[in-house]
């Protein structure tokens, strides 16, 4: 089940960002939301089938159900291994797990915009790496391929039109391709680390092509956590003594 990590969002209208057939509904920070603005919120997105929860800040534990909030596309990899849940909110920082959550706010520029893609289980700046990817003349399908998959934002820049790249938009492709990672997920774990590792698999060709086409790459747009995912599958493996 994908959720979205709602906090600090006060102007967003999480009931309008899930659709029926999107996120199965929202887990909320209660040290982000007052009282009445909690209430009010919980009770704008209720309905039929609809999931909402209350997030500690790191993962909520009920019996053998773990849901994972701040993870973002690392959630397939919680899913894949047993997770019931992840999420993933608007805002960068509740778009990925990180430490530097629970420490002093960091101060820098204006988040510059990015597409997060199936197809390499990441993302890219768009005016930059993918603008680079899908304009050079070194592998004429380069673009297309990233672009192959689901989410709005991936879809109007495959038919070539120009669309609205901020928050809003930027988000709606990560729900959509979190969503997409949360369907491949099944009741098997070896299925499920079988299809993870093919899928990385198939992301590493990807981001290799990137790199034989001459298109650059900051730091936080590699492949390195998709050697991370394979580190840490391996060890999870290994624990549970699976042998595959």
């Amino acid at each position: 089940m994908f959720l979205i990590q709602a906090g600090h969002q006060s102007s967003t209208q999480i009931a309008e960002a899930v659709p029926e057939d999107g996120a199965a509904g929202a887990i909320w920070s209660l040290a982000d939301e007052t009282p009445d603005n909690l209430n009010t919120r919980m009770r704008a997105l209720s309905g039929d089938g609809v999931t909402q929860a209350i997030d500690p800040q790191l993962y909520v534990i009920r019996e053998k159900l773990v849901w994972v909030g701040y993870s973002g596309l690392t959630g397939y990899l919680h899913r894949a291994v047993g997770a019931s849940a992840f999420a993933a909110g608007f805002f960068q920082k509740q778009q990925w797990w990180s430490l530097g959550h629970w420490g002093p706010p960091a101060r820098g520029r204006t988040p510059r915009a990015r597409i997060v893609l199936d197809s390499i289980l990441g993302s890219l700046l768009i005016e930059s790496e993918l603008a680079t990817a899908r304009s050079q003349r070194y592998d004429n399908l380069l673009g297309n391929d990233l672009l192959t998959g689901v989410g709005p934002l991936a879809q109007a820049l495959r038919e070539g039109n120009n669309p609205s790249t901020d928050r809003g938009a930027c988000a709606a492709q990560l729900f959509a391709v979190c969503e997409e990672l949360d369907r491949r997920v099944g009741a098997d774990l070896d299925a499920n680390l079988v299809r993870l590792i093919s899928d990385i698999e198939d992301a590493e060709l990807l981001y290799q092509r990137i790199e034989d086409a001459g298109a650059s790459l900051e730091p936080r747009s590699t492949s390195r956590q998709l050697n991370a995912w394979l580190e840490a599958i391996q060890l999870f493996k290994k624990r549970a003594e699976i042998v595959t």
